[in-house]
């Protein structure tokens, strides 16, 4: 763990609020990428969002400047109003997250979902991203590098999402391929009726051309969810 979030860890258990604090959980790229990661993904769970939050918030500021947190109470969570793809966000949540603050509540919330639950939060998850995408290609002002490198990622999210909803595989085989890997099983599963040439991707325009057949593909899954 780095020593910012062992320091985070220490502070929080000192702060007034933590008796309103029912888990503070960190994810994303920082758990990925030790040392290059610049900012900071958490979510925390209270038993009330008032202001004294204030005092937590402000401890992550000063240790990252970049921060994307999401804050929700305990009766949020359970009652399903948290997030609108839920399901899908649930089990990366449970099983990637990392709690530096109280229990994993998540781990229990996605025990109790099913298949067309899962699946269709999974569906509205990628439509979701395609239409990131699209924004930061048409609208975003930063270089071409940074939009290609934006555009890469998420097209192997999705692609990986799509194999999951067509029935093709599943987390765990797909954990850890790369674009090239997942580009063959698209086409040899059928899922595509032609092998993306890896090439392409590494064009900004190009990349940005193949979201449209990944679009189609979302709308098939859409229609097999639900017949």
């Amino acid at each position: 763990m780095r020593k910012e979030l062992l320091s985070l860890k220490k502070d929080i258990s000192l702060i007034s609020c933590k008796n309103n604090l029912v888990c503070v959980l960190i994810y994303g790229s920082i758990l990925k990428d030790d040392y290059k990661a610049d900012d900071l993904d958490v979510i925390i769970v209270v038993k009330k969002v008032d202001s004294t939050l204030n005092e937590i918030f402000k401890l992550f500021s000063n240790v990252f400047n970049k921060l994307d947190i999401h804050t929700y109470s305990q009766e949020e969570i359970s009652q399903g109003l948290s997030f609108y793809s839920r399901e899908f966000i649930l089990e990366y949540l449970a099983n990637e997250g990392m709690c530096i603050f109280g229990n994993n509540i998540f781990k229990n919330e996605f025990l109790n979902i099913n298949a067309y639950q899962y699946k269709q939060s999974m569906l509205i998850r990628s439509i979701e991203r395609i239409q990131m995408v699209r924004k930061k290609y048409f609208i975003s002002s930063v270089g071409q590098d940074e939009k290609l490198k934006y555009l890469k990622k998420y097209f192997l999210r999705i692609s990986k999402s799509i194999l999951i909803l067509e029935n093709k595989e599943n987390n765990d085989s797909l954990k850890n391929l790369t674009q090239e890997e997942v580009n063959q099983k698209l086409f040899t599963s059928g899922v595509l009726d032609f092998l993306i040439d890896s090439s392409h991707l590494n064009n900004l325009d190009d990349c940005f051309n193949l979201f449209d057949n990944i679009s189609n593909v979302l709308t098939r899954c859409k229609k097999n969810i639900e017949t």
